[in-house]
Order: C-alpha cells, then structure tokens, then sequence
C-alpha cells in the first residue's frame, strides 16, 4: 500500500497510481455519478456497492459533510486500501468486505492487481481485454495502429495488457443487501451507486421490495447482455424512478452504460 497526495490536494493510499488517476478524474471531475438529476445534500445516506479503494466514499465525504456510508469490497488487498482511506480522512462509513447478490453463499473472484477496477465474479480475460483495447483506442485512435507500425510502441502496449491482466483467483463471502440493510438499520437510502463489473442483477435480485422503497436515487454500471439495461431500466420505471441511460464516449462500441434513476420529488 502506497501513499500519495493528487493535484487537487486530496491524500490517500492507492494500488496503482494511473488507475488512482483515472479513477479520481472520472468521480471528481467528470462527476460521472451525479448526472440526469442524481443529487445530495450534507448529511445524507450512500450505499457504495463496488467501492474500490474508496474514491467515491472520499468525494461524498468532501462534498456532503455529515454523510454516513455503508461500502461494500470484496477484495482483501483492496479492502485494506479501501480501510486505511476511510481512517485517514474520518469518514463516517460502516464497510463490508463481502460482494452481494442474489442469495447468500460463496463465490470464486478473480482480482487483477494492476486494473482491480475491473475485478470481479465474471471476470473473463478475452471479454476484458477487448473491452480495455476498445476502451485505449477510444482514448487514443491511433495507439494499436502505432503499436503495429512501430516495434517499440508495441513491446509497450503487449508490456501494458500482461501487466493489466495478471490475474488472482480467492473465495469470498457473497451476502444480500436486504440482509445487509437489516443490520444497519437506515430508514432511507439517498443514494445507491452499484459498479460491481457485471454482478449488477445479483445485487439489484438480493433487495427486496420494502427497501427498494427506501432508496431515492439509484446509479448502476450496467454490461449489456441479453437486453440486461432494458429490463433494468423497466423495473427501476417500475418501482417509481425517472430513469436515464448514457454511455460516456470512451465505452463507445462496449457493452457498458451508466443507468441513472431519481425518486420525483
């Protein structure tokens, strides 16, 4: 575990630098999770589902003083991260290194040490990586045609996909948010941010209606497969929300979106 202070002056300890960077552009700068009417105010409730290393509970923390969090991360190597960040900046949060879903038992998670953003139960080592080429060549057009014309850009780029896809296998604990909700106790939840790497219906099928009715605003990572953000974006318009889709441009020809929905009123 490294520690680091990033331009904005925020400290924290970090896994990999470039991820820690992005990571923190795309929460603190682009904001990415408070799009389509997606707001809060200090003092408000978050369930962090797929919380990393912390990123999002510490931008919460900054702009909602007072807020209580309640985050889920199932990796241990990131979990300790995702600890030590809360400590350091006395964030109010009750943390759970357990993944969610449907029922209660125990799955097989793959962690990749250097993209542990990408972590998960369905970790699949062709599917990613062409998500991660779709994803650089987005950024940068010409990268792969750089790397196939020029034998030092592609010992780089070969260098950077074996680094990113080291893989681990472990067992962990798989819990239901009901189940979880029941311990904490909540009367409302302001806000329900699920980035959990294409385990987003486990989560959404382990809640039950009665604390569906508790949560205002919710924002899921959602992977597009056999109509997945159809039926999502149905049941969230089914139990009341206003919903919003939107994929950012760096995922375009991916299978990932950003589904947003907000309580009226």
């Amino acid at each position: 575990m490294k520690r680091t202070t990033l331009s904005d002056g925020l400290e924290l300890f970090y896994l990999s630098i470039e991820e820690t960077r992005f990571v923190h552009d795309e929460i603190f700068t682009d904001r990415t999770y408070f799009r389509h009417g997606v707001a809060l105010s200090p003092g408000a409730c978050v369930v962090d589902v797929g919380a990393n290393i912390g990123m999002f509970a510490l931008y919460i923390h900054r702009q909602f003083p007072g807020s209580r969090i309640v985050a889920f991360e199932p990796v241990p190597e990131v979990f300790e991260v995702l600890s030590a960040n809360v400590a350091l900046h006395g964030i109010d949060a009750r943390l759970y290194r357990c993944a969610l879903g449907a029922a209660p038992g125990e799955a097989t998670f793959t962690f990749y040490p250097n993209n542990s953003v990408m972590s998960g139960m369905y970790a699949d080592d062709a599917g990613d990586r062409a998500t991660t080429r779709t994803f650089l060549g987005n950024k940068n057009p010409t990268l792969f045609e750089d790397a196939a014309t020029t034998p030092a850009i592609g010992r780089h780029v070969d260098a950077m996909f074996t680094r990113l896809f080291k893989a681990q296998t472990f067992q962990c604990q798989v819990r239901t948010l009901s189940d979880v909700l029941a311990e904490v106790q909540v009367a409302r939840i302001d806000l329900l941010k699920i980035d959990v790497e294409k385990a987003e219906l486990e989560v959404i099928r382990g809640i039950t209606d009665s604390d569906w009715a508790r949560v205002r605003q919710v924002v899921i990572e959602v992977h597009d497969r056999d109509g997945r953000l159809a039926a999502l974006q149905a049941q969230l318009t089914g139990l009341g929300f206003q919903v919003a889709v939107e994929q950012d441009t760096v995922l375009d020809a991916t299978e990932i979106w950003t589904l947003y929905g907000v309580r009226p009123g």
